[in-house]
């Protein structure tokens, strides 16, 4: 007995079992199409697990802290609760519980879990446009920014996708405009000081 039927590719009707067992490719039956199928033997095994109107928790089993009709799966590496499946949080390649989770995020003393992440993309933009009687410092550092971090991960919170971009495009624009007028003003002070003379 098989736990999930295995369907044909183009018109998904169940393939029969039989020809699942071949090496070299078969026609569907419905439709004939060529097709070859690699089975895992775990697909061939029959579905294991509670049998309707089978309790979920047998009398002297431990039970979820959480949950009291459902059954524990595993202990909370920190404080060492039982908790079932639902309550069960991976963390850093532990179980923890709830609980934990929510004390570690709170402290940060759970280092594998991301509570908090820099939106880069807004430091670069923000130190641009706030920066523009300093732009030979912030602009410089926007685009530092703004390249080195290019490529991290995005923010959890929201959608920044063009904030970089236009940082990094306000940056040079700042840069260009920063050495046009130092080139301007230097003109200009050549020009004067020339008409004194």
């Amino acid at each position: 007995m098989r736990a999930v039927p295995t369907l044909c590719v183009s018109c998904r009707e169940p393939l029969p079992t039989e020809s699942l067992r071949a090496l070299d490719f078969f026609p569907c039956a419905v439709c004939a199409t060529p097709q070859r199928v690699e089975l895992f033997p775990a697909l061939e095994r029959p579905v294991s697990g509670p049998q309707p109107g089978e309790p979920v928790v047998v009398a002297g089993e431990a039970t979820c802290y959480f949950h009291d009709d459902k059954r524990a799966a595993a202990a909370c590496e920190s404080c060492g609760l039982f908790v079932c499946r639902l309550c069960e949080i991976p963390v850093d390649g532990k179980s923890r519980c709830p609980k934990c989770v929510e004390t570690g995020a709170t402290t940060g003393k759970l280092p594998g879990l991301v509570a908090f992440r820099n939106r880069y993309s807004y430091s670069a933009l923000w130190l641009v446009t706030v920066g523009l009687f300093m732009f030979f410092i912030t602009a410089p550092l926007a685009l530092y920014i703004g390249y080195k971090y290019r490529n991290e991960p995005k923010s959890l919170v929201r959608k920044d996708r063009g904030a970089m971009t236009l940082a990094m495009t306000l940056a040079v624009l700042e840069l260009l405009g920063g050495v046009g007028l130092v080139v301007g003003v230097i003109w200009s002070f050549a020009a004067v000081m020339s008409r004194t003379r």
